[in-house]
């Protein structure tokens, strides 16, 4: 028996091909596949081999701004597919009587579309969210979107060029898109420009962007700074040997402020003998005049550490772990847990003895009550969504409460708001497929039947020593 593979291309009007949707997957992975065999033939020297290489870079650069428009229109294909998914379920929920259920969707129309690109990509959510933000802008935007196809402009200026006219109205944008990206022809001498965007840089693209856009409509910096300010908040992000950074997005009035009390402040300090740098001084007058102490170093700290007997009685070193996740050396580990003069409260966490994988929780623990929910978030550490790197915000049930789900450690999982919020959208559902403490996994399935697998991580690093021994029953 024979198959005949799809035509690589389909005819959809009279001069008009695509590729088959039934074979752009076998030719992606060919694709993939003769990609993966460049290596520069590193076996063969001279000048023209060196010229052939310089040649592939550029066609690969090519291939990925390529590719990024290629995604692009999938992606907004997809929404609308979606979204009209989403309207009909809002139909049938109508049609049934469910008038409070077809609201609801309504009411949230668009709600898990990024997250499923997200997904789809391997990204965090907030990531996936700007790559559909990108995609419908590339449709507002079509000659910076065909500069994108041919390979002619990165995706990174593209990305620009969307993030600067996106204050804009429709009108305007489209004519920075045209000003910018279009081919012009001289009606009289027939001479063809080529787009403007081809000469610049990026920065010098999006800053000619946000020109051409204050020029069409002057009140687009006002709007745009009044957006920004929207958007001030505090982040923090860990980094390696156990530092972290804490962020503050402000108005540049504000930041600037700040910054200047803090430096101020500590070139006096300093200049009175004290022995710290004027860095060190501004980070910690940084963290005694937000908590209120006398000291930095006094801090009350809830040690949220996971570490085992062994590392904090200091007969094994063997790393603990903060409750971020940041990983931390068992000696730094000790000296958090014996700071002379700041309380310090400790929690136990048991952990299975060779995943490393933490299977239950001691409830003794300063203002807790809810055991169930304190081991759920040191178990998942983080959003146990796939890709998400958020902290934890709610406590789901993987299988609904209201579908028969119990309120136990194995049906529970830790989710940040968006990701608790996108798995309420039609057609998500979400099962446990292994429970066992040592293994827990969940499983997250898409309106596309799409399944994506999230195994709760290591509380601690796998024992190396006892990594032969049989899992857990």
């Amino acid at each position: 028996m024979t198959t005949t593979a799809a035509p690589l291309l389909e005819q959809v009007a009279p001069g008009v091909l695509r590729v088959s949707e039934h074979a752009a997957p076998a030719m992606l992975d060919h694709m993939i596949e003769a990609i993966a065999r460049l290596d520069g033939d590193p076996q063969l020297d001279g000048p023209g081999n060196d010229i052939a290489r310089v040649d592939q870079l550029t066609l690969l650069e090519r291939l990925k701004a390529a590719t990024a428009a290629a995604q692009a229109r999938i992606t907004q294909a997809f929404e609308q597919s979606q979204l009209s998914r989403q309207r009909d379920a809002a139909d049938e929920a109508r049609a049934a009587g469910l008038e409070a259920k077809a609201e609801r969707i309504e009411r949230d129309l668009g709600r898990g579309i990024g997250d499923q690109v997200a997904l789809a990509r391997g990204c965090s959510t907030s990531l996936g969210s700007r790559h559909l933000g990108f995609a419908k802008a590339m449709a507002e935007m079509p000659h910076t979107h065909d500069l994108l196809t041919r390979g002619q402009i990165s995706e990174w200026v593209a990305t620009l060029l969307v993030k600067e006219t996106a204050i804009l109205k429709f009108k305007d944008r489209a004519a920075v898109d045209q000003s910018l990206c279009a081919t012009t022809v001289d009606t009289k001498t027939g001479e063809v420009f080529s787009p403007e965007v081809l000469g610049l840089t990026p920065r010098r693209a999006g800053d000619r962007a946000r020109a051409l856009g204050n020029e069409l409509d002057p009140k687009a910096a006002v709007r745009r700074a009044a957006k920004s300010a929207q958007q001030r908040r505090v982040t923090i992000r860990p980094t390696p040997n156990t530092m972290t950074y804490v962020t503050g997005l402000l108005p540049v009035a504000k930041g600037v402020s700040v910054y200047a009390n803090l430096k101020a402040s500590a070139e006096a300090i300093k200049a009175g003998g004290d022995l710290r740098t004027i860095n060190q001084l501004m980070a910690d007058l940084f963290v005694e005049r937000l908590t209120g102490q006398k000291s930095a170093e006094l801090v009350p700290v809830e040690v949220g550490l996971v570490m085992t007997p062994d590392t904090l009685l200091g007969f094994s070193d063997r790393p603990a772990r903060m409750n971020d996740g940041m990983p931390v050396p068992a000696q730094t580990a000790r000296d958090l847990a014996n700071q002379p003069g700041a309380p310090v409260w400790l929690r136990r966490i048991f952990t299975d003895p060779v995943t490393g994988v933490a299977t239950d929780r001691d409830p003794r623990r300063r203002r807790h009550t809810e055991a169930d929910k304190a081991f759920i978030r040191d178990r998942d550490q983080e959003c146990r969504m796939p890709g998400c790197e958020r902290l934890i915000d709610d406590i789901d049930h993987p299988v609904r409460h209201a579908d028969g789900g119990e309120s136990t450690r194995v049906n529970g999982q830790g989710l940040c708001e968006g990701h608790n919020l996108a798995k309420e959208a039609p057609e998500w559902r979400t099962r446990v497929s292994d429970p066992r403490p040592g293994g827990h996994e969940v499983e997250f399935i898409t309106p596309t039947g799409h399944v994506y697998r999230s195994k709760a991580p290591p509380a601690l690093p796998p024992d190396a020593e006892r990594a032969d021994l049989p899992p857990p029953a």
